[in-house]
């Protein structure tokens, strides 16, 4: 059981979801946005992201520096 939807989703989606699932108001600075629209058939935008920024540092592990 499950499902699938056609979106790019993310971690930062899972604070809005959380708080619009409980009926609190999701801050205007949250990045992410709620997926229970999804989760109820809806289909919120067409435009709902098309992608996800990602990034690796080694920065705070020193003994994975380059030399």
């Amino acid at each position: 059981m499950g499902q699938v939807i056609d979106a790019v989703v993310g971690l930062q989606d899972v604070m809005p979801t959380l708080l619009e699932a409980a009926g609190l108001e999701i801050p205007p600075t949250v990045d992410g946005r709620s997926l229970l629209p999804f989760l109820r058939g809806e289909q919120p935008n067409a435009r709902w992201r098309r992608y996800i920024h990602g990034e690796h540092c080694t920065c705070y592990a020193p003994e994975q520096e380059m030399q």
